[in-house]
């Protein structure tokens, strides 16, 4: 029997409550959620009571987006770029990988139970472009036991940091 994947739950978080944004410290930059795993009658991967949950290495659709987080000095925008572990995805500015240059992190809690979820964290605002949302799919696989896979994805929805001031009035 193969394992299934209920509705995982989607989450926002909101650029604003970043360091330096207009509800610093209120605003959400952190979510979790449960990834809605259900163990079929086949063992679980490595013998416990549940399946195996991990990302996909490829993340294509997270890809496709293109996403980018400030400018270079030529002001153009510098792209993500994606470190991707069974258990954790984490999004660098460009090519550093200190934690100065992390944008995002997300990471698969409980992988090897039927409470698995995952903890997303914002650490630096996105290019929104014209959107005022940007939509991150994050793909991952349950496999049991005896190797059935089970495949979903969940979204974390980023609220850009709306300008300050009044109707027709922008504070850069």
């Amino acid at each position: 029997d193969a394992p299934s994947i209920g509705t995982p739950e989607d989450n926002t978080v909101h650029e604003s409550g970043l360091l330096g944004g207009s509800d610093e410290g209120v605003a959400v930059v952190t979510a979790a959620g449960n990834l809605g795993v259900r163990v079929g009658a086949d063992s679980a991967a490595g013998g416990g009571s549940a399946a195996k949950v991990s990302f996909a290495a490829e993340q294509a659709a997270l890809k496709a987006l293109n996403l980018s987080s400030g400018y270079d000095a030529s002001n153009a925008p510098v792209l993500l770029e994606y470190v991707v572990t069974d258990s954790v995805v984490t999004a660098y500015k460009g090519a550093g990988r200190d934690e100065a240059d992390k944008v995002f992190t997300v990471t698969i809690t409980n992988p090897g139970s039927n409470a698995a979820g995952y903890e997303f964290t914002l650490h630096k605002p996105l290019n929104h472009g014209a959107e005022t949302k940007l939509d991150l799919p994050f793909d991952f696989a349950v496999i049991d036991g005896d190797n059935d896979p089970a495949n979903n994805k969940f979204t974390i929805t980023v609220t850009d940091d709306a300008p300050a001031g009044t109707a027709g009035e922008y504070v850069l």
